[in-house]
């Protein structure tokens, strides 16, 4: 110790400093904690010697020792005033570098280590001192909870949704497993904000229970958590439909599983979104029947309930609702003479012919009604006005035959018009003779009569025609052209005709002189184109034009036939 003639001062104040905050120690210190007080150092003191910094209480540390949580060093009790308290933690006594401060936040290096601190004390005038904490207990990870929940899925899977916690706070890292008793279902489900979706498939009907286990991390611990999930069985439905009749449906469910009939659960049938039918399910069967149906398709969805340990199913058919049966109408009409037609029915559904009546309309007039025998009907009627006319004919069906209704057109035959020829010819002087030939379309021999008139003069009626044709012929007649109209009174198939032809009748001749002449010069002055036999044809060679017009008249000829050089039976021809 110091000494001089300021060490009782000097004493005096330490003292002074000490006393106060050494009771204020015991005072406020724990009991368990306080410290007996020094005897020399109390003799010191009084005797104003220097006293030496120390703790009277050693530092605490606050907090649970848990991966991401805080531990904090609660300051020594020092014997002095006026302490600056500085810290330093340790990691199973060695020191954790840059954890100068009061406060520690346990990370994953920290897992597993006891962790204390160093308290070191330092007054105003330069005196140190340390003192240690009690060690923590060894640093864990955060505790984790895991809960499952679980569906059961199709026959034969369940789906487990997964939530893993930790510090009520999601978990983003680590998998989790499913495990049945000591087999793995499913292994390495990653959780998403603390979330893992496993779904387990090829399980067995029945009860399951199943253990989800978190495999945690570094940072966090593991956790797991017990489900029982009930596996349904499958079950099969097989249906079908049948129509016995018109507008009569019967529709049977069969609900199996392994072949045996399922027991237990219901069965409804929808049509679009409406329920129709909740057939009750009897040793696996349910059968619906139903009558007044719109005939045709319906489209049916069977759905069974299933039950605790059956799944539920469906399935969507197609039904056909029988109709009326369909009729086969068909309907042909000819015109086989003018004014007439024949129209014939067939009525038929399948290959059966059907009885009843059908009724005839033209326009928005019945004009007929047929009985059909055997399937068939025929109406022949005369007396139409000829031209396009169209039928439609109905049958109004019965209870089991839809009505059907066809529309045939046809062409009442009108009077055929005729061509009527005529040709004429005047074979002498003062005669006239005229062939007339009447043809008409669809009339292979014609007959009736034609009126034959010379000009506004009748000069004969009702000249007969056989086989299409007429002859006629008169003599007197006077010479000259005359102009024939030849009217073709027609028949009932056949309307009048009318036929033109003009004829020159010829004059009387005059004599010919018999004249034996000296050369054919003379002759051709008289007769210019030469004299020659009736039957006459002139000879030519080449291309030479042959002469037709001579006169005909033997004597004359033969007076002259010394002028025939050729020998063809003209004298002196000449074009």
């Amino acid at each position: 110790m110091s000494s001089g003639p300021h060490a009782g001062s000097a004493r005096a104040r330490a003292l002074a400093l000490v006393l106060p905050s050494l009771l204020a120690t015991l005072l406020l210190a724990p009991p368990a904690l306080a410290a007996p007080p020094d005897p020399a150092r109390v003799v010191a003191a009084e005797e104003g010697e220097e006293v030496a910094l120390q703790a009277t209480a050693p530092p605490v540390v606050a907090g649970a020792p848990v991966v991401g949580s805080t531990l904090t060093a609660q300051p020594p009790t020092w014997n002095l005033a006026d302490v600056v308290t500085g810290y330093q933690w340790l990691r199973d006594g060695a020191p954790v570098p840059e954890a100068t401060g009061p406060t520690l936040v346990l990370g994953v290096a920290d897992v597993g280590a006891i962790l204390t601190v160093r308290a070191t004390g330092t007054t105003p005038d330069g005196r140190t001192a340390t003192a240690d904490s009690d060690a923590t207990a060894a640093v864990a990870r955060i505790t984790s909870t895991t809960a499952v929940n679980a569906r059961p899925g199709s026959p034969g899977s369940a789906d487990l949704t997964v939530t893993v916690r930790a510090a009520d706070d999601d978990v983003d890292a680590g998998t989790v497993e499913v495990r049945e008793g000591t087999t793995t279902l499913a292994a390495g489900a990653a959780l998403v904000s603390g979330v893992a979706a496993v779904r387990l498939t090829d399980l067995d009907a029945g009860q399951h229970v199943l253990t989800v286990g978190y495999a945690g991390t570094e940072r966090v611990a593991p956790s797991e958590d017990t489900v029982t999930v009930l596996v349904k069985a499958a079950a099969a439905l097989a249906v079908t439909t049948s129509s016995p009749g018109i507008g009569r449906l019967v529709l049977t469910a069969r609900v199996t599983n392994d072949g045996s009939a399922v027991s237990g659960g219901t069965v409804l049938v929808r049509e679009g979104g409406s329920v129709v039918a909740r057939p009750a399910l009897s040793r696996g069967t349910a059968t619906w029947t139903s009558t007044g149906l719109v005939p045709g398709a319906h489209r049916y969805t069977v759905e069974y309930s299933g039950t605790a340990a059956v799944a539920l199913a469906s399935r969507t058919v197609t039904a056909t609702v029988r109709d009326r049966a369909t009729a086969t109408l068909a309907v042909s009409a000819s015109s086989p003479a003018v004014g007439r037609l024949t129209l014939t029915v067939r009525l038929t559904s399948g290959a059966k012919a059907l009885g009843g009546r059908v009724t005839v309309h033209e326009g928005e007039r019945t004009v007929k009604t047929l009985t059909l025998a055997r399937g068939r009907a025929v109406w022949s009627v005369g007396g139409l006005k000829p031209g396009r006319h169209t039928y439609v004919v109905r049958y109004a069906g019965t209870s089991s035959t839809k009505p059907v209704q066809r529309s045939t057109a046809v062409t009442v035959r009108a009077k055929a018009v005729p061509a009527v020829t005529v040709t004429g010819s005047s074979p002498a002087a003062g005669k006239v003779a005229l062939k007339v030939t009447v043809k008409a379309s669809g009339q292979r021999s014609l007959s009736g009569t034609v009126t034959i008139k010379d000009g506004a003069k009748t000069v004969k009626k009702g000249l007969r025609v056989k086989a299409g044709k007429a002859s006629w012929s008169a003599s007197g007649v006077k010479a000259g052209k005359h102009a024939y109209t030849v009217v073709y009174g027609g028949t009932s198939q056949v309307t009048r005709g009318t036929g033109k032809v003009t004829v020159t009748v010829k004059k009387k001749a005059k004599p010919v002189a018999l004249v034996d002449y000296a050369n054919c010069t003379e002759l051709n002055q008289v007769h210019p184109h030469g004299v020659g036999l009736p039957g006459a044809v002139d000879q030519v060679s080449g291309s030479t034009e042959r002469v037709t017009d001579f006169l005909r008249h033997q004597k004359l000829y033969e007076l002259n036939d010394e002028s025939d050089r050729d020998g063809d039976g003209i004298a002196c021809e000449k074009l």
